[in-house]
């Protein structure tokens, strides 16, 4: 059943009494449920803050901004929806001592100008996802890449998106292959971690799904990262 299908953000019709989170960990895969909260005498209603959980229970997520389709499933439209983890990454050291794998499946509604992660509002000391003129790019710092991921997936189909900083170098992934390297200079984030728009700006609005979201305090090798697109694989029919 779906509730066997731990951890994960989005992506799939849930059970009831299943809940949705962010992984955000070192070494640890596993997450915990969510707690209901009994709010005005109705089991099983959840707060804004509480629906969403991470493993250490440490970060305050935020789903009051938004939408849920006919699933219960988070379904970020492009417009206004964003999910912001105030206390993750805000004004963080990246540089040569940096470990850190950001890991994200998407399948998005438009290729135009869709913010899927951010840590940044303006200026270069930012980490971002991009989907833009058909390319499927990161950035880090005043580093882009022109090419991420050669020809963007279709629309309507999932895949796999792997950042990995590994002190100053770069690699990022496409359904568990290793798809470019580069460099960047250190820098100090600007904003805090967002799912779904460009950090605090009300601009590049993310327009599809977004599930399994991790971010990992270390830079997974690319035999982890392989294992983790092949255990989910078949999920997104990959």
């Amino acid at each position: 059943s779906a509730s066997n299908n731990f951890p994960y953000f989005a992506g799939e019709s849930l059970t009831t009494g299943t809940n949705f989170y962010i992984t955000m960990c070192q070494t640890e895969l596993n997450a915990h449920e969510t707690p209901y909260v009994y709010s005005g005498g109705t089991t099983g209603s959840r707060s804004d803050t509480a629906s969403l959980i991470d493993l250490k229970k440490t970060r305050d997520i935020n789903v009051s901004n938004v939408s849920f389709d006919s699933d219960s499933q988070p379904e970020f439209d492009g417009t206004d929806d964003f999910i912001p983890v105030n206390n993750l990454l805000a004004s963080q050291a990246i540089g040569a001592t940096t470990q850190l794998t950001i890991s994200m499946w998407l399948n998005p509604d438009t290729h135009s100008d869709d913010m899927a992660f951010s840590t940044g509002q303006s200026g270069n000391d930012r980490i971002y996802h991009w989907t833009t003129n058909g390319v499927n790019t990161w950035r880090v710092n005043g580093y882009t890449s022109t090419t991420g991921h050669g020809t963007l997936p279709a629309i309507g189909n999932w895949y796999n998106t792997v950042l990995v900083l590994d002190g100053l170098s770069i690699r990022v992934y496409l359904n568990g292959v290793e798809d470019y390297t580069a460099s960047y200079t250190a820098f100090t984030t600007e904003h805090y971690a967002t799912f779904g728009r460009h950090g605090a700006s009300s601009s590049y609005y993310y327009n599809g799904k977004i599930a399994v979201a991790r971010i990992h305090d270390e830079a997974m090798s690319a035999e982890e990262i392989k294992s983790n697109f092949n255990a989910y694989k078949n999920r997104f029919n990959l």
